[in-house]
């Protein structure tokens, strides 16, 4: 007896359905892994800081596996790409799939013969980055820092946002609050957020940042008091790949803009901020009062270390060994 070719096609439909659906609640992780830390003085991605010298990105890595994430794109250096590949998969769980892309001094050719870069000593900046993910991006995705700790529940929301909201038209971000992101041992610079009934109006820069003897958060560079619970935007985005297009538009315009100025860098924000002003996206913020930890001078390191070993062993947020009870 022959099977009813009707159902065969029902049978292939349904599949493809699977498929789709399967592909669409994928959670890619981007991880910007290229930097050389100039202020820390050194690779901040490969530097051990946990209990049993667990780098920073472990943690973050082991936040996203756990809250779903399945795909992770690492943008690094040639320089340093044997000793990264050599340590993180080492360590990763082997259902992980896992690419590496480089970020060296490419720009797209369509623009190549066009620009001259042999004075660039170093890449173009962060949204050059998530551009030469292209080829590894086919679904949403998440973008961090490697040198960032942003917290296992601003992780579990953006993978929730990936699978449920996230569109060509809509982006996400975790806004964190000003007092819980920044350093004991020097300035930093931040990105502000206007923010109307949950969605990004746009971001300003401001560098320069620290307490001061008054107890208040400064902006130097600004001569601007700014409010603990002022909301700041750590490149912690949930995107669609149609994001890349616009990358490489906005870095036609930017190259000319500053005309072929090897000093200048492109940055993620400014092309998120870009997509609002022109209509092509909004971006939803999500408030968050986690603490966000980084090393941004060596003397981070210190007061990091300390946190993670309380989080490790009083507040059992990760196990230690790190690894061991992954699954």
């Amino acid at each position: 007896m022959f099977a009813d070719p009707r159902l065969r096609v029902i049978n292939v439909f349904t599949a493809l359905i699977f498929m789709t659906n399967f592909e669409s609640n994928r959670t890619t992780l981007l991880v910007l892994a290229a930097g050389f830390g100039s202020r820390y003085g050194g690779l901040k991605q490969m530097d051990g800081i946990g209990p049993n010298n667990e780098t920073l990105l472990e943690y973050s890595l082991f936040d996203a596996i756990r809250a779903g994430f399945s795909k992770i794109v690492f943008v690094i250096r040639d320089a340093f790409a044997s000793d990264f590949k050599a340590y993180f998969e080492s360590r990763l769980p082997d259902h992980i799939e896992l690419h590496y892309v480089y970020q060296e001094m490419d720009i797209p050719t369509h623009i190549k013969s066009k620009v001259a870069y042999t004075k660039r000593r170093k890449p173009w900046g962060t949204a050059h980055a998530v551009m030469m993910a292209e080829e590894y991006i086919n679904e949403p995705f998440l973008c961090i820092n490697a040198d960032d700790l942003y917290g296992i529940r601003s992780f579990k929301t953006m993978g929730d946002f990936l699978k449920n909201e996230v569109s060509s038209s809509q982006f996400g971000m975790v806004g964190y609050e000003l007092q819980n992101t920044l350093s004991d041992h020097g300035d930093v610079s931040r990105g502000v957020c206007t923010i109307q009934d949950g969605y990004l109006q746009h971001v300003d820069e401001h560098k320069g940042i620290a307490t001061n003897d008054q107890n208040q958060i400064v902006a130097k560079e600004q001569n601007t008091v700014l409010a603990p619970s002022t909301t700041v935007s750590m490149n912690f985005f949930a995107l669609h790949p149609i994001i890349m297009q616009y990358i490489k538009d906005d870095f036609d315009v930017f190259l000319k803009e500053n005309n072929y100025d090897s000093s200048q860098e492109f940055y993620i924000p400014s092309v998120i901020a870009n997509t609002i002003k022109t209509g092509k996206a909004k971006l939803k913020v999500i408030q968050t009062k986690d603490h966000w930890y980084g090393v941004t001078y060596k003397d981070d390191k210190e007061s990091v270390s300390a946190h993670l070993t309380k989080m490790t062993q009083k507040d059992n947020l990760y196990p230690s060994p790190l690894w061991n009870t992954q699954t």
